[in-house]
């Protein structure tokens, strides 16, 4: 089944420091979730690495198999005390 309609498109846009703390931790594993997504359900996935230290192979696994695009870039949010 699809939500895809003329005026909707099935993206999901993951902003993630890629750690896969439990379960499943293959970047080519985990992409070929991402493509059984694409190829069932039309669901393409972006990926946006956040934190200094995220895994930019996981992240890139995921957009790269479903057809979305990867930002491989740092992002660092401070909070104020």
């Amino acid at each position: 089944q699809t939500y895809t309609t003329d005026k909707h498109i099935n993206r999901l846009i993951l902003l993630s420091d890629g750690q896969a703390n439990l379960g499943e931790q293959k970047p080519t594993t985990l992409g070929a979730e991402s493509s059984r997504a694409r190829n069932e359900l039309e669901i393409t996935t972006s990926t946006i690495g956040i934190g200094t230290d995220f895994q930019e192979d996981i992240l890139a696994a995921l957009a790269h198999e479903s057809g979305g695009p990867s930002e491989v870039r740092l992002i660092v949010i401070a909070a104020n005390s």
